[in-house]
C-alpha cells in the first residue's frame, strides 16, 4: 500500500462545531465521479484526512470535558457537538461507505492490503440505522453522567478532602485501623450514589437495548460484538475464556490469598485487608510528583529500546499529558490517540502510588504503538480495536519492569513493586472475567430490575472468586462493587479485551525472558502494523498466540506465578 501524506484537502477553516464547515467535505466526497482504481485511491486518502479531522476534533472535546468537568463551556461545546453536529454527520459517513463499497474498482484494489478497510465499510452500512443517530448522541451524552457523578466524590481523611483516587492511597497503610476508615469512607461515599448510578445505567441499558433492536439485533450484546469489528470471536468464546480463568486462575489466587492472610496473621481477611503489603512494610513511593514520574518515565522507556522515552518526552514538552488527581477531574485513565497533531494525549489520575508506575508505561505503551503506527495511509487501519490496543500497553508495563530501578534504588522495594504487579495480573483475571460475564446478562436481560442485577452480580462474582475474602458487614458494598467500573457506563462491552491481551503481554514477557532482542525486534514490527491485518495474524507477528484456552491459560499463568514466586 503507497504511503499517502497529509494534503490540504482541509483548510484550516474547518470547525467541528459548525456543521455548516464540514458538510462541503462530505458533500465533494459523495459527488466525486470516480472513473479508475487510482481515482478511488485518492477518494480514500481524502476521506480519511476527513475522518482524522473529526477524530482529533471529538477527541479534544472529550479531553477537555474529563479535565474539568464543572467547567460550563467544555460541557456545552461537547454537548452541542453530541447533540447538533455528530446526528447529522453519521449520515454522511454512511453514504460514503455504501459508496466505497458499490464502487466497481473496489474489486481492483489490493485484497489483502486492503481486506480490513473493506471489512470495516460492509460492516458499518449493515449495521446502520438513522434512528439511532439521535439515540447514539444520546448514549454520549448520558455516559458522560458517570464522570460527573464520580469525580464529585470526595471523603476527609486526616483532615484532609481527598478524590477517591487519592484516598486509595490509605488503603495500602500498614495500620489496619486507617485501611478500615478509609474503606468505610471510600465506599460509603459511593453508597451515596447507588440509586443515581443504578438509573443511570437503567437508562443506558434501554437506550443501548433500542440502538440494537433498530440494528436488526436481538439484543445489545449481539449488537456490540458487530459494533466493535468482534470477527475473531464470539460470545461462546468468551464463556470459554471465563471457564478457563476460572479453572487456571483461581488456585493460584486461592494460594496467594491464603499466603497473605497468614503472614499477616489475621482470623479472616477483609477487603481493607487486600492492598497493604503483607510484611507490614510502608507504601511503596515511586515518584514524588508528576514532573518526577515523567522523567523517570522517559528513562525506563529508553531502557527497554533507545527512543521510546523520545515520544513521551515530545508530549510532555506540548503539554499533551495530564496526571495529577484533582478536584473536579474525571476519573480513570486513557490515552487519546490525535491523528493530525500526530501527538496523543495522555490522561490520569496519579495518586503517588504503585499504581501510578504501571497506569503511566500502560499509558506510554499507547502512546508508542500510537506514534509507530502514525505513517500508515488510511485512519481506519490505525484505529486497533481494543484486543490489540491493550496488548500493546500491558506488554510495556511487563517490558518495562525490569528497568524500575529508576523508581526504585533499594533492591528490596524492586522486589516487592515486581511482586505486586506480577501479583494484581493474577488476581485481575477473574475480575475482568467477572465484568464482561456481567454485561452478557445485563443486556440479554435489558428488563431486569436493581434488585435482580445486584443479586445475579452477587451470584456472579461468588462464582469467580476464591471467597476467601469476608465482606460480612459490607454485604451492601459487595453487591455495588460493579458500579465502579467505569467501563461499563461509558464503553460498554469493553473490558474482556483487557484480559485477552494480558495473556499476549504475558506470552512477550516470557519470550523476553529467554530472549530479549527477538522479543522487543517482535513487539516493534508488531506496533508499526496498527489494523492492517486481522488480530490473528498481528499477534503472530508479534511471536505470540491469540488464544484463550485452558492450556494456553495455564501455561502462562504457570510463567507468571514462577516469576512471581522469584521475586515475592
Amino acid at each position: 500500500m503507497e504511503t499517502l501524506t497529509k494534503h490540504s484537502f482541509i483548510t484550516d477553516e474547518f470547525d467541528i462545531q459548525n456543521l455548516d464547515s464540514i458538510k462541503p467535505y462530505f458533500e465533494d466526497l459523495e459527488n466525486r465521479i470516480l472513473i479508475s482504481v487510482t481515482d478511488l485511491e485518492a477518494w480514500m486518502k481524502d476521506k480519511s484526512a476527513l475522518e482524522e479531522k473529526i477524530f482529533e476534533g471529538q477527541g479534544w472535546l472529550f479531553i477537555n470535558k474529563q479535565r474539568a468537568i464543572n467547567n460550563e463551556e467544555y460541557k456545552a461545546l461537547f454537548e452541542n457537538y453530541n447533540v447538533n453536529v455528530l446526528p447529522q454527520i453519521e449520515p454522511y459517513a454512511h453514504r460514503l461507505n455504501q459508496k466505497f463499497i458499490q464502487c466497481p474498482f473496489v474489486n481492483q484494489l489490493d485484497k489483502k492490503e486492503y481486506f480490513i478497510y473493506t471489512r470495516a465499510a460492509k460492516n458499518s452500512v449493515d449495521i446502520y440505522n438513522e434512528a439511532n443517530n439521535k439515540l447514539r448522541a444520546e448514549e454520549s451524552l448520558k455516559s458522560s453522567e458517570y464522570g460527573k457523578i464520580s469525580g464529585s466524590m470526595f471523603i476527609k481523611m486526616e483532615g484532609k478532602e481527598l478524590t477517591i483516587q487519592q484516598a486509595q492511597a490509605y488503603l495500602e497503610y500498614t495500620d489496619r485501623a486507617v485501611r478500615k476508615e478509609a474503606f468505610e469512607k471510600i465506599f460509603g461515599r459511593k453508597l451515596k450514589d447507588v440509586d443515581s448510578l443504578n438509573v443511570l445505567y437503567d437508562e443506558l441499558i434501554q437506550i443501548r437495548h433500542q440502538i440494537a433492536q433498530n440494528a436488526g439485533s436481538d439484543n445489545f450484546r449481539d449488537y456490540a460484538f458487530k459494533m466493535l469489528g468482534r470477527f475473531d470471536y464470539t460470545p461462546a468464546d468468551c464463556f470459554q475464556f471465563h471457564d478457563s480463568i476460572k479453572k487456571v486462575v483461581l488456585p493460584f489466587i486461592d494460594k496467594i490469598e491464603k499466603d497473605r492472610q497468614l503472614k499477616l496473621g489475621y482470623e479472616t481477611l477483609k477487603p481493607y485487608d487486600l492492598s497493604v503489603d503483607v510484611s507490614n512494610q510502608a507504601p511503596l513511593k515511586p515518584h514524588e510528583n508528576a514532573n518526577q514520574l515523567i522523567d523517570k518515565t522517559i528513562a525506563v522507556l529508553n531502557k527497554v529500546e533507545p527512543g521510546f522515552g523520545n515520544y513521551l518526552k515530545e508530549m510532555h514538552e506540548k503539554g499533551f499529558l495530564d496526571l495529577d488527581s484533582r478536584k473536579n477531574k474525571a476519573p480513570g485513565g486513557f490515552l487519546y490517540p490525535l491523528p493530525v497533531s500526530n501527538v496523543p494525549f495522555i490522561f490520569m489520575n496519579s495518586a503517588g502510588t504503585l499504581r501510578d508506575l504501571t497506569t503511566m508505561v500502560h499509558e506510554a505503551g499507547h502512546a508508542i504503538h500510537s506514534y509507530l503506527s502514525a505513517h500508515i495511509p488510511l485512519n481506519t487501519l490505525k484505529e486497533v480495536p481494543s484486543e490489540v490496543a491493550e496488548y500493546a500497553s500491558m506488554a510495556m508495563e511487563l517490558l518495562t519492569m525490569d528497568y524500575w530501578e529508576e523508581f526504585f534504588e533499594n533492591e528490596s522495594d524492586l522486589k516487592r513493586a515486581k511482586a505486586t504487579h506480577l501479583e494484581k495480573i493474577i488476581l485481575t483475571l477473574p475480575w475482568m472475567a467477572l465484568i464482561d460475564r456481567f454485561q452478557h446478562w445485563v443486556y440479554t436481560n435489558p428488563n431486569h430490575n436493581h434488585q435482580q442485577r445486584a443479586d445475579k452480580w452477587v451470584e456472579m462474582q461468588s462464582n469467580l472468586s476464591t471467597n476467601n475474602v469476608d465482606y460480612t458487614g459490607y454485604e451492601n458494598i459487595a453487591a455495588i462493587k460493579w458500579q465502579s467500573q467505569l467501563h461499563l457506563y461509558e464503553v460498554p462491552f469493553y473490558y474482556i479485551e483487557y484480559a485477552m491481551a494480558q495473556l499476549g503481554a504475558i506470552a512477550t514477557y516470557k519470550q523476553y525472558k529467554s530472549d530479549p532482542k527477538l522479543a522487543i525486534e517482535n513487539y516493534k514490527r508488531f506496533l508499526t502494523l496498527g489494523y492492517t491485518k486481522p488480530i490473528g495474524e498481528i499477534y503472530k507477528a508479534a511471536g505470540i498466540e491469540f488464544n484463550f484456552s485452558e492450556e494456553y491459560v495455564g501455561e502462562l499463568i504457570n510463567f507468571v506465578y514462577d516469576e512471581y514466586q522469584k521475586v515475592k
